[in-house]
């Protein structure tokens, strides 16, 4: 048995690295901000690769940062040696849905299950975004792989906007006979 030819491979990618809204974006009403496939993330290109010092709240940024890199990174290959594969790039934002195995990292994720255990630490630095379920994101994946019309494209994925206080509202709704944290102090979406 003979397999297929390269062109018949379809990598997919699965990051966030659209740009994201400045903080005084955030805090100021009424101040439009596009996301699209055309775009990057480029302000957080230039607060990752700031000088020292390097405190904890720059971690989000250098995380995203090595996600747009890496992915610009990619294209820029596709397009220099034009590899016997196409490429497309699934960018989810935050996923939430059921995490499948204790042993798995959860990344976003995660997050729920530490807004359940009253934990805000690895939240503290999150800004309001939007979110997609994870199933969502995996289909994606499936299209991404085996949709011959789906070609050397970008993929974002977000579902709906969501915040801390939010998610903090859905638990309380599951879970009414628990206490949960008081509503958090957060920078509100716009």
């Amino acid at each position: 048995m003979q397999l297929p030819p390269p062109q018949n491979t379809r990598p997919s990618n699965g990051s966030s690295t659209p740009p994201l809204p400045l903080p005084s974006q955030c805090q100021s009403q009424n101040v439009k901000f596009t996301i699209s496939t055309k775009n990057w993330n480029n302000e957080g290109i230039e607060a990752a690769w700031k000088p020292a010092p390097y405190e904890p709240e720059r971690a989000w940024s250098v995380y995203g940062v090595c996600k747009t890199q890496a992915e610009q990174k990619m294209w820029e290959f596709v397009k220099e040696k034009k590899p016997g594969f196409v490429l497309n790039a699934v960018l989810p934002n935050s996923n939430m849905g059921k995490i499948l195995s204790n042993k798995q990292p959860a990344s976003t994720g995660g997050s729920v299950r530490s807004l359940y255990d009253c934990d805000v630490s690895p939240l503290k630095n999150i800004t309001p975004q939007s979110m997609v379920n994870v199933k969502d994101t995996a289909r994606l994946h499936v299209a991404a792989l085996l949709d011959l019309d789906v070609e050397n494209e970008r993929i974002l994925a977000f579902a709906h906007p969501f915040n801390c206080n939010e998610t903090l509202a859905c638990l309380r709704r599951m879970y009414p006979i628990r206490s949960f944290l008081r509503t958090l102090r957060i920078i509100r979406r716009t």
